[in-house]
């Protein structure tokens, strides 16, 4: 059967997010669209649509005044993020019970059957975006503004990470009962499930997140298992392999103390 081709968004995402793990572009370097159109010899608009949605998986960074640049992470400042992350994300599950209301109810509703449908497609991007909507309609519906807002701030600094989960072998179908159960919790009024069930699956993605930097260690002959050690976050840039893996195991239990 001959190939599909790729649409001109797809290259330029592919060729670019290449480029970047290959190190072609410094940690940092502004990414101008323009140039990099005319160095494919394809119009800018899809070229700013793949660095969108590099951005989205944490490879880029756009700030205001500056533009879209490179950028590089710190595992050891996500790890204290993601516990801020899932105190504050079950606190609103938890209150979400008491104020989402009707239309938001619905909404979550509505939202489950299309991540069904991901699933069964094996679309995960639609699937990716859809579960965005299914957490941030919870956590406007907890009534909190302030949590909100504190919410929407860490999820930019955290997502790039976890988002790599739903990449892992049978994740989809998981993470779709769960969401699933969640609704069901919030339609019995149980704020205490909605809390744990919140609790629970981000911090699977997180360690789901672990298991994955542990096996590109095993693998680091492969571009892209070496860029996720050494390149995407510079943590590890000086650290031996067996330092890296008493790393890991020290995020992992530093989680396990604070949410069991």
């Amino acid at each position: 059967m001959d190939q599909q081709p790729i649409t001109k968004t797809e290259y330029a995402y592919q060729r670019l997010k290449e480029e970047i793990m290959s190190g072609s572009y410094a940690a940092g370097e502004k990414l101008v669209a323009d140039a990099i159109s005319r160095r494919y010899q394809i119009s800018s608009m899809p070229v700013r649509e793949a660095i969108k949605r590099l951005e989205q998986e944490g490879f880029v960074q756009t700030m205001p005044y500056r533009g879209a640049r490179v950028h590089t992470w710190d595992y050891d400042e996500f790890n204290e993020l993601m516990q801020i992350s899932i105190a504050l994300e079950s606190t609103a599950s938890r209150l979400a019970v008491r104020n989402i209301g009707a239309e938001g109810l619905n909404r979550l509703r509505e939202l489950s059957k299309k991540m069904e449908s991901c699933v069964r497609s094996s679309n995960l991007q639609q699937y990716n975006e859809l579960n965005f909507d299914f957490h941030f309609t919870i956590y406007e519906g907890s009534g909190n503004r302030e949590l909100y807002a504190l919410i929407s701030q860490l999820h930019s600094r955290t997502y790039p990470y976890t988002s790599i989960s739903f990449h892992t072998e049978g994740r989809l179908p998981v993470s779709l009962c769960q969401h699933q159960q969640w609704v069901e919790a919030i339609e019995a009024g149980d704020g205490e499930a909605c809390a744990k069930l919140c609790c629970q699956q981000r911090m699977e993605s997180y360690r789901n997140f672990l298991d994955y930097l542990e096996q590109c260690l095993t693998h680091l002959e492969v571009p892209e298992a070496h860029y996720y050690i050494y390149g995407f976050a510079s943590t590890f840039s000086t650290l031996s392999v067996g330092e890296i893996q008493k790393k890991i195991g020290q995020y992992r239990k530093s989680l396990a103390y604070v949410f069991g």
